[in-house]
């Protein structure tokens, strides 16, 4: 008798268990909140922001240049909204959003004033500690960096924004 009450007990408590297992997974999977890009005032000076889940991540500062970080802001969220900010690439001295690893140039974000400058920038991302290489990579000859992965899974304590002093945004 007590061995078939401790049966039935285990089997009642295995089942309740793989319920709730079922549907607190489901609960976790709902869909992401989209990140959405802004400028905003930033350590006495203007940043781009992504705005996500985890809270608000400054990803570009501009120091002063409060115009720049408008024009280069206004260019991520209208990638954003196109599909096409999964990854930043570069390529020479280009910055762009685009939708895949291995992408072309989609949208341009900003442009380095050199090649040389763009090399320095990306080696900065390369070096930031909340980076650690995990979110770059490279194909064609062309950097890439998952920047969606980055915001959904480096909280915004973590993350160091890009200083970018030599830019130029152009009119394309």
């Amino acid at each position: 008798m007590k061995t078939k009450l401790l049966k039935h007990s285990i089997l009642t408590l295995s089942m309740s268990l793989g319920f709730l297992l079922t549907n607190s997974q489901g609960a976790n999977s709902q869909p992401r909140q989209p990140i959405n890009y802004s400028c905003g005032s930033y350590q006495q000076g203007y940043a781009t922001l992504g705005i996500g889940s985890l809270g608000v991540s400054p990803i570009i500062f501009w120091n002063n240049r409060q115009p720049v970080c408008n024009t280069v802001s206004a260019r991520f969220q209208t990638a954003r909204d196109n599909g096409n900010l999964r990854f930043v690439m570069r390529e020479n001295n280009l910055v762009c959003g685009t939708n895949r690893h291995g992408g072309e140039c989609l949208n341009l974000l900003f442009a380095t004033d050199t090649v040389g400058n763009a090399q320095v920038l990306w080696e900065r991302l390369r070096n930031n500690n909340a980076i650690e290489g995990r979110f770059i990579t490279e194909s064609s000859g062309r950097d890439y960096f998952n920047l969606e992965l980055y915001l959904e899974t480096v909280p915004p304590s973590e993350q160091i924004p890009l200083l970018i002093e030599e830019t130029t945004v152009s009119s394309n």
